[in-house]
């Protein structure tokens, strides 16, 4: 996997759905939990290395970005590929 780093940008800017943030070598996902029956959205941020929730819901992006952001963090630009064929025979990690 190849990660790239990207310090230069500003804070609100790391803070959008889909982005991956790094902050003191933990790495977290944005996400956005849509509720059905016209309940708000809601944002949160997902720590990839336990899949655990890492921070409260929030009513938006900016007060997810206040309440979780460092001037240590940073973007992460990286490439994430997911193998469907855990467990099958012809697995890489068996042969």
């Amino acid at each position: 996997m190849k990660i790239n780093f990207d310090s230069k940008r500003e804070l609100k800017e790391l803070y959008q759905v889909g982005n991956v943030i790094e902050n003191y070598g933990m790495v977290f996902l944005v996400c956005q939990q849509n509720y059905s029956s016209g309940k708000p959205k809601k944002y949160f941020l997902i720590s990839l290395e336990t899949g655990i929730v890492a921070t409260g819901m929030y009513n938006s992006l900016d007060d997810l970005r206040k309440a979780a952001e460092d001037e240590r963090d940073r973007l992460v630009k990286a490439k994430l590929i997911v193998d469907c064929k855990l467990g099958d025979a012809e697995d890489e990690d068996t042969e």
